[in-house]
């Protein structure tokens, strides 16, 4: 069963300090001083596009959904190694549960991508408080009780890990069709050259 939530009912946003720099001031490629990735509204590499000294970071996160607020605006990755914010781009965790699964992290994050890729863009920027009201359904535990209200605590987690791993096992099998019919086809190709 599904119930709609509020993004703020499930969601709280992680206060990060300002890292004081700008992104030009940090390398794009990591080094063993410079090994903190940095988050930015990018998509590529997760918007983990450049790298931070630890002294640089006044917080570190892991295991939280980042969200480009700027330029490729409602763009969500789930982020569990560490990382910190740097700019155009925020942190957001669930209220009184810790994302105990890499298939969690990936469902939460289909779940806000699809709510907010739609509507948010770099004139209508996805920041925190213009995105606490969008509507987002996640799985629940049915209540017996019919005047029930639902919350973070009543979310099915199992669902959520039970449904990635089915999409990861049918995108598997598609690439193994399409792999053996790749073969197939080079096989024919030598032999007919």
């Amino acid at each position: 069963m599904f119930k709609e939530f509020k993004i703020s009912d499930i969601f709280y946003k992680v206060e990060t300090p300002k890292i004081k720099a700008k992104a030009k001031d940090f390398p794009t490629e990591p080094s063993s001083e410079y090994c903190v990735p940095l988050l930015t509204s990018g998509t590529s590499n997760q918007g983990l596009t450049r790298f931070a000294k630890i002294s640089d970071c006044p917080i570190i996160l892991n295991n939280a959904i980042s969200i480009s607020a700027n330029g490729n605006a409602g763009t969500c990755f789930y982020q569990s190694d560490d990382f910190a914010v740097l700019q155009d781009a925020y942190a957001v965790k669930v209220n009184n549960h810790e994302i105990d699964s890499i298939e969690e992290g990936l469902y939460l994050t289909a779940v806000l991508n699809k709510s907010l890729n739609t509507t948010y863009n770099w004139n209508n920027k996805a920041t925190w408080n213009r995105i606490i009201d969008e509507k987002i359904e996640l799985p629940v535990v049915m209540s017996t009780n019919a005047n029930h209200k639902y919350t973070v605590e009543d979310l099915d987690w199992n669902h959520m890990k039970k449904r990635i791993a089915e999409l990861e096992r049918e995108r598997i099998a598609e690439l193994e069709a399409y792999l053996k019919v790749a073969r197939l086809k080079n096989y024919e190709f030598i032999r007919n050259s």
